[in-house]
């Protein structure tokens, strides 16, 4: 998703999402369950999730036509080359969409990358400046030195000491460590 909204140049107000079960936890035809990490993802994107309907085809008519159109314009292209790496195939892939999106669509007097750039590129708010990092959430009991054990490498990470003996929450990736006690954050960047 990191590279739909990189490909597309900027934000959408929102995204619409089929309900997959990597987006959708709980099936609902009003209000789904988003998953927490693509809830962590829209938020650092500052854009609005949505599911389409529970036995809705009509919410995903434009969708499945514009990937059936996509599949057939783009799939026999690629069916003889032999690329040596996953990056050859993906430079194959980028190119033909390229030319598939250039190309005067049906009927219409313009091209889908003409409709983008004119209609829609405006509506885009500006992508930040990284990109989205899964986080973990895990809860941890202080120790008596003051101290929470952190991940699978079992990393020592100190917190206030008034702290010691509660149950806090540690949200965390690869480049920062933030501790909540009932949603008040006391965090550093390692």
């Amino acid at each position: 998703m990191n590279r739909m909204l990189r490909y597309f140049g900027g934000v959408p107000q929102s995204v619409t999402s089929d309900n997959m079960k990597q987006y959708v936890t709980k099936v609902n035809r009003y209000e789904p369950a988003i998953s927490e990490l693509v809830l962590q993802w829209s938020c650092h994107y500052d854009t609005t999730l949505l599911a389409t309907r529970v036995a809705s085809p009509r919410d995903n008519a434009a969708v499945e036509s514009a990937v059936k159109s996509a599949y057939h314009r783009i799939y026999p292209y690629l069916r003889n080359i032999k690329p040596r790496s996953i990056s050859e195939l993906n430079d194959c892939i980028r190119h033909v969409l390229q030319t598939f999106n250039a190309a005067p669509m049906q009927k219409k007097d313009h091209s889908r990358l003409e409709a983008f750039e004119h209609f829609e590129r405006a509506l885009l708010k500006k992508l930040p400046i990284g990109d989205f990092v899964p986080k973990t959430t895990v809860t941890a009991k202080i120790a008596p030195d003051y101290h929470a054990w952190l991940g699978e490498d079992r990393h020592r990470y100190s917190v206030p000491f008034q702290f010691i003996g509660y149950q806090l929450n540690i949200v965390y990736d690869t480049d920062h460590v933030e501790v909540y006690w009932k949603h008040d954050e006391y965090s550093e960047a390692y």
